[in-house]
């Protein structure tokens, strides 16, 4: 039988544990903090409102003023309870379960029960979504195909049956490559330099042609949307592209002994969480903003470099 992965990724995972433990919050603006006070998770009525995930809480005073707006500091130890709920109940279809973020999983569906049923497939994709909500309040878009890559496609677009050939090849045709998982700006602009558009064109290209650009880990990725299987969970890119440490002072600093000190411990602090996620740095930036309009400014270029 040919293999076959699900990729599930949960709607407003940190949100939905943060509503659980707190029903009143149901339907109400809700941001969640990190420990620097930068928000770390907004309900989607928070962001209707017009604020953004990984911005200082105090940029959005004015905002918050306006309306009514419910804040809490990030909760890890009911995430962790709520990953280990959603994990026991997504054994039920696939064992072992590849964890490639609290809410983003991959199943492996090598020897799916036979239902009978013509549209298993989907059936198997509805089943898995159903229970996870019942399980955990959460809402879990599923897409399933015979590879991971084509699986998280699947679950992006919005479809849960992504084995047929002829879909793939339509669903291909009209997304541009740098949709492709793994894919990042600087190799998308490579590709399209070379008349690679879509990700149909990826698909297609020539094997030479895309490891002189991408090296092995394109080649397989090619592979992976011809539906050969050569990549696992933790081959594809980490979600963290930035580390982020904000460090607001309640005077303003006038020593340099004292500056230098905060700087060194804030840099350690990243090294660490830097060490743990077994990433490299390409860009380390210390800025020293003065007002919040500045802090804005920096944060948008600093983004824009590690591009």
């Amino acid at each position: 039988m040919t293999p076959l992965f699900a990729f599930v990724a949960c709607r407003d995972f940190y949100i939905t544990c943060e509503r659980n433990y707190n029903p009143s919050l149901e339907g109400k603006p809700v941001i969640l903090l990190d420990e620097h006070e930068c928000i770390q998770a907004l309900s989607a009525e928070a962001k209707e409102l017009g604020l953004q995930r990984g911005v200082p809480l105090f940029l959005h005073a004015d905002k918050l003023a306006e309306r009514k707006v419910f804040i809490y500091h990030l909760n890890r130890l009911l995430c962790q309870d709520m990953t280990n709920r959603l994990q026991s109940i997504l054994a039920n279809f696939a064992d072992p379960i590849e964890v490639w973020a609290p809410d983003r999983l991959f199943l492996d569906l090598y020897d799916p029960v036979d239902y009978p049923r013509e549209d298993k497939v989907t059936w198997i994709a509805e089943q898995i979504a159903a229970t996870v909500k019942i399980g955990t309040g959460m809402y879990a878009h599923v897409g399933i195909a015979p590879t991971r890559t084509l699986a998280h496609l699947a679950a992006c677009l919005g479809i849960k049956d992504l084995t047929d050939r002829q879909l793939q090849e339509q669903m291909l045709s009209r997304i541009g490559v740098g949709s492709i998982w793994g894919i990042s700006p600087t190799y998308r602009e490579l590709f399209q330099n070379l008349g690679i558009y879509t990700a149909l064109d990826f698909r297609n290209a020539e094997d030479q042609v895309i490891r002189q650009v991408m090296g092995v880990v394109g080649l397989r990725l090619a592979l992976e949307l011809r539906n050969i299987s050569c990549m696992e969970s933790r081959d594809f890119p980490a979600l963290v592209p930035e580390i982020l440490s904000w460090r607001k002072f309640a005077e303003p600093i006038t020593s340099l002994s004292q500056l230098q000190e905060t700087i060194g411990v804030t840099v350690t602090l990243m090294a660490q969480k830097l060490q743990e996620q077994k990433l490299v740095a390409r860009l380390l930036a210390v800025v020293l903003p003065s007002t919040p309009a500045a802090a804005a400014f920096v944060r948008g270029y600093l983004r824009a470099l590690a591009k």
